[in-house]
């Protein structure tokens, strides 16, 4: 008897019974969103610290298979639940909140049973690179809250485990990361070790304060964490790098693996085949605008080419497109933020002390292989911006005004911190990042160039094409190689012959889409949305069409899937066309 309650309270069946019992109260949709926050969160602790919803110094994600798939069913039953209740007393926003949260719901469910969640590094950031970001994230501002890192330290030698664990999954189901991907993986880890402090980073500061006994419990943690990680190493080293996956493509067990990867990024229901014209259509539609671009009278003057051949040749091997050196890439970043934030506030309700935004070099221990920007949010002190300066002289200086907005002003910085001061949205909303629509206001900033920029020349405006470019050929390679089964060379032949990126970029590029199956397709499914509603908006409400607060609805709601958002778009017109009355 004793043993029979020891093993049901240890199992998942226990978890599942004791979490469904009682939420099966949950009636309303205050209620059921509550306790389907809650699951929810109870996996996605780091999620939680980098989006604020937490303060819990100790939380670190289960990843166990026990865990997900406790995580996957927790996740459908309210699903279930969310999508019985009658919407009938609900308001058009709060009927957004409930289809939101649905969507989270399933979406995560699939999801926490993908095989494509065994791959937990790949060339843009790994399981370890969360963690630093989780730490750092993470105000150690008090002696309770140092106090409680020895328990973080404590469970992190399980969490290294769990994330072996999974690598080890995917070697059983014949999924594994490319051998590109997992020779950086490890050279990261070798770095990474070569830190001796790495685990005490965060505590360095308040050192000398501590004991004898609290410094002598903090090393002996840190060098079981540090254990663990020389073990998860070996492991990596000797028995997953052997069996790296030389092929492009990721072939996962089922084609519906891929096609619920997309689905779960772009937040549409667009297959593989149809997101792979969208990119050839778009891709055309941007060559016919070079070739404008190319015979205009400023192009003539400015390019002195004739075809978009010569322009991408041009761009590539014309020393001025370059940046001379490293300042000359921060510095240009800098300006153009600058001038950015200046003129922001005529097309966009930007307040003037928002939080910081600090622009810093990409750490050379994974520049070079890495994108050629990322944003990060930094909790209460600001975001950074963080920027590929590595051979600078492979790098056009001409895209960096693109970058900055994108990432900056008006961009991630502006859209995160917006979102996470709204307290009129719902706390999933807050704190889930919806990255078709994310990463399609991230494309719509950089459409801002000529309105913000005071020194924005055609030069300049050849680099946003190139952008724009590089994000509408990834539809087209990202599903090439995963579905089409496309080559390293075929794809890196399609880029070159569209897009005026480098060699550098280009290869970087193609290892990206390798080693991160569908998450390259969000910006340019998420940007035509929003060129679509625009366009819309502007036909229907012709001279009574504003501007400025369009692009507050479009930042308000960059915390929904796209299924949803074209609903709050057409809640939004409806309602501008009645308060506008005779004036249409």
């Amino acid at each position: 008897m004793v043993d029979f309650f020891s093993d049901f309270f240890l199992s998942r069946n226990f978890f599942i019974f004791l979490l469904f019992s009682f939420s099966s109260l949950a009636t309303t949709l205050s209620e059921i969103e509550r306790d389907a926050w809650e699951a929810y969160n109870l996996h996605h602790k780091s999620s939680a610290i980098i989006n604020m919803t937490t303060r819990d110094p100790v939380s670190i994600d289960d990843v166990s298979p026990q865990n997900l798939e406790n995580t996957a069913l927790a996740l459908e039953h309210y699903a279930k639940k969310l999508s019985s209740l009658s919407d009938s007393n609900l308001s058009q926003e709060r009927r957004l909140d409930r289809d939101t949260l649905l969507w989270i719901l399933k979406e995560e469910s699939v999801w926490m049973r993908s095989p494509y969640r065994r791959l937990i590094f790949n060339t843009v950031y790994s399981w370890f690179d969360i963690y630093l970001d989780v730490t750092s994230s993470q105000q150690w501002s008090s002696d309770t809250l140092y106090k409680s890192y020895q328990k973080r330290l404590s469970v992190l030698p399980n969490y290294i485990n769990q994330q072996k664990t999974l690598l080890m999954e995917g070697l059983e189901i014949g999924l594994v990361q490319s051998c590109h991907a997992t020779n950086i993986h490890i050279d990261a880890m070798h770095d990474y070790l070569s830190d001796h402090a790495l685990f005490l980073s965060p505590i360095q500061e308040k050192w000398e304060s501590y004991g004898d006994d609290d410094k002598a419990l903090l090393n002996a943690k840190s060098h079981k964490a540090k254990e663990a990680m020389v073990q998860y190493l070996d492991f990596v080293e000797n028995t997953y790098a052997p069996n790296c996956r030389e092929k492009a493509s990721s072939l996962p067990p089922t084609p519906k693996a891929y096609a619920d990867i997309l689905r779960y990024y772009t937040s549409t229901d667009m297959s593989p085949s149809q997101l792979h014209e969208m990119g050839l259509k778009e891709v055309d539609k941007l060559l016919n605008e070079a070739e404008s671009l190319i015979h205009s009278p400023q192009g003539k003057q400015a390019l002195n080419v004739s075809s978009t051949s010569e322009l991408f040749a041009l761009m590539r091997n014309t020393p001025s497109f370059f940046a001379e050196n490293e300042d000359a890439i921060l510095e240009r970043a800098e300006l153009v933020l600058h001038q950015a934030k200046k003129n922001a506030a005529k097309y966009f309700d930007y307040p003037d002390d928002f939080a910081k935004l600090h622009v810093v070099p990409i750490p050379p221990i994974i520049a070079e292989h890495a994108p050629a920007g990322f944003y990060q949010q930094g909790g209460d002190y600001g975001g950074t911006i963080y920027v590929n300066t590595s051979k600078p002289t492979q790098r056009n200086i001409y895209t960096i005004p693109s970058l900055m907005l994108h990432e900056g002003i008006p961009g991630h910085h502006f859209q995160i911190y917006s979102r996470l001061n709204d307290n009129s949205l719902a706390p999933y909303r807050s704190a889930y990042y919806f990255q078709a629509i994310s990463e399609g206001w991230g494309l719509y900033a950089e459409s801002y160039g000529q309105k913000l920029i005071e020194d924005y020349s055609i030069k300049d405006k050849v680099g946003t094409l190139s952008m724009a470019l590089l994000r509408a050929a990834r539809l087209v390679v990202d599903t090439g190689i995963h579905s089409k089964d496309w080559s390293r060379e075929k794809s890196i032949s399609y880029l070159t012959s569209v897009t005026a990126a480098s060699p550098l970029v280009i290869k970087n590029e193609v290892e990206r889409f390798i080693s991160l199956p569908g998450q390259a397709t969000t910006y340019q499914v998420g940007y035509s949305m929003i060129k679509l509603i625009r366009k819309t908006a502007e036909q229907e409400l012709g001279v009574n069409f504003n501007e400025k607060e369009f692009n507050q609805f479009l930042l308000k709601n960059t915390t929904l899937p796209l299924t949803v958002f074209q609903k709050a778009f057409n809640e939004w017109l409806l309602e501008t066309k009645k308060v506008l009355g005779d004036e249409l």
